[in-house]
């Protein structure tokens, strides 16, 4: 059965200059299509200049944040080098509109974040995670890598940890992703949204401007080492196993 296409990302504006972006394909895990990253890129550049917005909160409708990118959507990555670096840089380029995002941007986060989901955390300011959160970046299993995660993840986490992370495939727990600096605070399920509403809110409060200035200085080498992520993260598919692991996948589905 056919996928009915809807809008990827609902949007909710708050008093207090406080607005949620939510992934809106719970059905999939909030997996991530062509159509995810070109309305995420979409989205928040429109609140990026939206002078009411001082501050974003990122979450997932449904069980999860997000499982990642969408498997069914790579078979075509494989056929060549340059669709595959077409469709990287426009994921490359969706992240990075967070990151470079002129406001603040809270994550919270639910239920598993694997793989791109991970990575789309890397490109938050800050996280907050229930204690149903789980980390992984998965990709290493289909013999791809996660480009933008480790490059965002060694500033966020440190080196050993994001090769850890980002070689082994393994799953962390909310508990651990605290301890290792990924997020800030830890919260019971039911109390993940308002909690991350409130530290927006206490963001939002204060002039624009200064937020501004804030997050573009912290982030300002944030376009270093994009050109050649992008290249190495779709030189993978063109590899024999990456596309044997990706076809195995899609047959247990």
């Amino acid at each position: 059965m056919s996928e009915k296409i809807q809008d990827r990302f609902l949007v909710e504006k708050y008093e207090g200059g406080v607005a949620h972006l939510v992934m809106n394909r719970p059905a999939k895990l909030n997996a991530m299509d062509r159509l995810f990253f070109d309305q995420l890129t979409e989205k928040m550049g429109e609140l990026s200049s939206d002078s009411e917005v001082n501050c974003v909160v990122l979450r997932g409708e449904g069980r999860a944040f997000s499982a990642g990118g969408d498997i069914a959507t790579f078979p075509a990555l494989t056929e060549s080098q340059e669709r595959a670096e077409e469709h990287v840089g426009a994921v490359f380029e969706s992240f990075h509109s967070v990151q470079k995002c002129a406001i603040p941007v809270v994550a919270a986060v639910h239920g598993v974040a694997h793989g791109g989901g991970l990575e789309l955390i890397m490109a938050c300011d800050m996280a907050i995670a229930s204690t149903s959160a789980r980390f992984a970046f998965r990709e290493v299993g289909y013999g791809l890598i996660p480009g933008f995660g480790v490059t965002r993840a060694a500033e966020k986490v440190g080196l050993p940890w994001t090769m850890r992370l980002a070689s082994t495939g393994e799953e962390v727990d909310a508990t651990t992703a605290q301890e290792i600096g990924l997020v800030l605070d830890v919260v019971e399920d039911e109390e993940l949204v308002s909690v991350a509403h409130g530290l927006a809110l206490s963001i939002a409060r204060h002039s624009r401007h200064a937020l501004e200035a804030l997050k573009g200085h912290l982030n300002r080498d944030s376009g270093n080492g994009v050109d050649e992520a992008v290249i190495a993260t779709a030189g993978t598919f063109k590899h024999e196993s990456t596309q044997r692991a990706i076809s195995e996948f899609l047959s247990r589905r």
